[in-house]
């Protein structure tokens, strides 16, 4: 599972979550993720197995870019993307 935590821009980047105590707010699979890249909303420079970090602005982007979709996977991103913007907050992935 890729985790995402949710994480302010002006919070320095962590090793690990439990290090800054960020919040889960939602996973993806690797077949969701995969998914994802093959229809261009997750960059092929984003690996599953690294972690990386999405901003504030890249969450609300993406979210603006995802609105009306109807795809499965793309819903579950959403859903996560919704809850990091709700909190002012950008996106950090880890996977476990």
């Amino acid at each position: 599972m890729l985790d995402f935590y949710a994480i302010h821009d002006h919070q320095s980047q962590p090793e690990f979550p439990e290090e800054l105590n960020l919040p889960i707010i939602g996973s993806i699979t690797i077949n969701s993720f995969k998914s994802l890249q093959q229809k261009g909303i997750i960059e092929s420079k984003y690996n599953f197995h690294e972690d990386f970090r999405w901003d504030s602005l890249y969450v609300i982007n993406k979210l603006e870019s995802l609105k009306n979709s109807l795809d499965t996977d793309s819903i579950k991103l959403c859903k996560i993307l919704v809850l990091a913007a709700k909190e002012s907050a950008g996106l950090i992935a880890f996977c476990d």
